[in-house]
């Protein structure tokens, strides 16, 4: 059995789309028996396309934003650091 082996880096302006496509990939995966079908169908990943370049471009101090690759292909990402709100 042949795998690709996976690459974790630092998120760049250029992975905000990848990033985009995937978590509203995830949310319709994660939430398809919680939310309307509707709702979840309904959601653009370009919505917050720009938002997510700037937490890339201009991240906070104490957050750290990265993607996963396979293949040169953004495949997952993860955001990492304090809590934005107090607990």
């Amino acid at each position: 059995l042949h795998r690709e082996k996976v690459q974790v880096r630092p998120a760049e302006a250029q992975d905000a789309e990848a990033i985009c496509r995937i978590r509203v990939l995830a949310w319709q995966a994660a939430y398809c028996k919680l939310m309307p079908e509707s709702y979840l169908r309904a959601l653009n990943p370009l919505e917050n396309i720009e938002s997510w370049r700037e937490r890339i471009e201009r991240p906070v101090a104490s957050t750290s934003i990265g993607v996963a690759e396979v293949g040169g292909s953004v495949v997952g990402f993860f955001t990492a650091g304090l809590p934005r709100y107090p607990t």
